[in-house]
C-alpha cells in the first residue's frame, strides 16, 4: 500500500538498511518497490487530465486559482462569474436591463428611488419605453413619459386610506355618488332589483316570466296582456243619488251608463240614477279590470 491513508507516501524497501544488514541487491526486491512506486504515482491526479477523481478532495482551506469560466452546467464557477450573478439574498444592484419572460414575484422592498426604464415595449405615440419610479413606498409607472399613476397592490388597494385618496367600489357592498353606465348586461344575483330596501315601495321584484312586483302589486304591462282575447263591460253597481247631491264615482275606474233623468221643472235634465259599469279585458290569465290613470 503506496500511501497510508494521511496522504503520506510508504516505502517498502530501504536500502541503505539492507547493506547494513549485508543484503544484498536483488532484482526481485526491486521489482517489489517498483511496483510500489507505481501503484502510488496511479493514485495521483494527471494533469493532462487522464486520471478520473473518485473521491471528495478536501482543500483545507485552500483556493483552486487559475480557473476558467463555467461552461457546463456542472462546471465551477469563478468568483468573476458569480460576481455578475445577482445573489439570493437580495442586498444587490442590477446596473444593466432585467428581461423577465415568467412572472415577477417580490416578497421584500422592492428596489430604490429613481427612473428604471424597460425597451421594447410600444408606448402610445410608437416609441419604446416604459419606466417606473419607486419614492415613498409607491411604485409609478410611465409609458413614453405619460403618467400611468402608481401602481396599487392588493393590499393598498383595500387600505381605508387608498379608498379616501381614490375612492373605489367595494365589492361587498357600497354607494356609487355619480352616474353608473354599463356597456353590456347588468345581471341582478336575487330576483329583484332595489332602490332602498326589499319589502318597501322602492324595489322591482321579479316573478318569473313576464311578471312583476312593485312594492307588493303587479305590474302589468303589455306583455301581460299578450293577446288580448275578449273585453266587455261588467256591471259594477248602480247610481241613485239623493236630489242635489253631487255624481261621485264609487268603483275605481268604472263609469256611468245607463243615465236617467228628472222630469220637468228647475230640475229637469238632472241626474236621478244611471248604472256603473268596468271595461275587463280577458287575456291568457284571466279577466283583469281596467283601471285609470292619475
Amino acid at each position: 500500500m503506496p500511501f497510508n491513508g494521511a496522504g503520506m507516501f510508504v516505502r517498502l524497501r530501504n536500502w541503505v538498511e539492507d547493506a547494513t544488514a549485508g543484503i544484498k541487491i536483488r532484482a526481485d526486491y526491486h521489482d517489489i518497490e517498483d511496483d510500489n512506486f507505481a501503484t502510488g504515482i496511479s493514485q495521483c491526479i494527471a494533469k493532462d487530465g487522464q486520471s478520473t477523481v473518485t473521491n471528495n478532495i478536501p482543500m483545507n482551506s485552500k483556493r483552486i486559482v487559475a480557473l476558467s469560466d463555467p461552461v457546463d452546467p456542472q462546471d465551477s464557477a469563478t468568483k468573476a462569474y458569480a460576481d455578475t450573478k445577482l445573489p439570493l439574498t437580495g442586498d444587490s444592484t442590477i446596473t444593466g436591463n432585467l428581461t423577465v419572460t415568467g412572472t415577477l414575484g417580490v416578497t421584500g422592498t422592492m428596489g430604490a428611488a429613481g427612473y428604471k426604464t424597460r425597451t421594447g415595449l410600444p408606448g402610445p405615440s410608437g416609441t419604446s419605453f416604459f419606466n417606473f419610479n419607486y419614492t415613498g413606498g409607491v411604485l409609478n409607472a410611465w409609458v413614453d413619459n405619460t403618467n400611468l399613476g402608481a401602481l396599487a397592490t392588493q393590499a393598498f388597494a383595500n387600505t381605508a386610506a387608498s379608498n379616501a385618496a381614490a375612492p373605489k367600489v367595494n365589492r361587498s357592498g357600497d354607494t356609487i355618488t355619480g352616474g353608473l353606465t354599463v356597456n353590456g348586461e347588468l345581471v341582478a344575483v336575487q330576483n329583484y332589483l332595489r332602490f332602498q330596501f326589499s319589502g318597501s315601495s322602492g324595489y322591482i321584484q321579479w316573478q318569473g316570466g313576464s311578471s312583476y312586483n312593485v312594492g307588493g302589486n303587479t305590474l302589468w304591462h303589455t306583455g301581460n296582456l299578450n293577446p288580448i282575447q275578449n273585453a266587455q263591460l261588467v256591471q259594477v253597481g248602480d247610481h241613485s243619488p239623493t236630489i242635489g247631491t253631487a255624481v261621485s264615482e264609487p268603483h275605481s275606474g268604472s263609469v256611468l251608463t245607463g243615465v236617467s233623468g228628472f222630469g220637468t221643472g228647475p230640475l229637469s235634465g238632472a241626474v236621478s240614477g244611471g248604472r256603473w259599469r268596468q271595461l275587463q279585458l280577458l287575456t291568457p290569465g284571466g279577466w283583469y279590470a281596467v283601471s285609470f290613470v292619475g
